[in-house]
């Protein structure tokens, strides 16, 4: 946790290329929102599953799909929403998925939209309660004119 907040200054004192273009993931990882979406969603991914959460540690099998996106319509913002969206809902995994041995992120096209799912098998939380990030993901979908759905397996 410190090393995270020290990186967040560390960020935050140094003069952006553009701020207004990076993502910082933290550790001293900064992405370039520049980049095809589903370049940056794999960093995201690659990046996140390298945290040290607890459920993490007793993952065995992950499978992972990132398919091309035509993303020259999407503002920066909805870039950094929908990267931000895959950064929580792994540490999501990460925190609350308890005895998880599969973690499978999917995001391809099909019948006109792009879909990004984000499916593990640990026991996690049992609760219809609405968060803070379920919430944002809510506005996320509204603004991307899109659809979140949240479901136990």
């Amino acid at each position: 946790m410190n090393d995270e907040l020290r990186g967040i200054y560390e960020f935050l004192q140094r003069e952006p290329r553009n701020q207004d273009s990076s993502l910082y993931l933290g550790n001293g990882i900064e992405l370039n929102l520049q980049n095809p979406l589903h370049e940056l969603l794999y960093q995201v991914y690659n990046h996140t599953l390298e945290r040290d959460f607890p459920c993490f540690k007793t993952l065995k099998v992950k499978v992972r799909t990132f398919e091309l996106i035509e993303d020259r319509h999407l503002r920066i913002e909805q870039k950094q929403d929908v990267c931000r969206f895959l950064e929580e809902a792994l540490c999501n995994v990460g925190k609350h998925a308890t005895g998880l041995t599969r973690l499978e992120v999917i995001c391809k096209n099909g019948n006109g939209w792009y879909t990004l799912s984000v499916t593990d098998n640990g026991f996690g939380m049992k609760s219809d309660k609405e968060g803070q990030g379920t919430r944002h993901f809510r506005y996320i979908a509204r603004q991307l004119k899109g659809k979140f759905k949240r479901s136990p397996l």
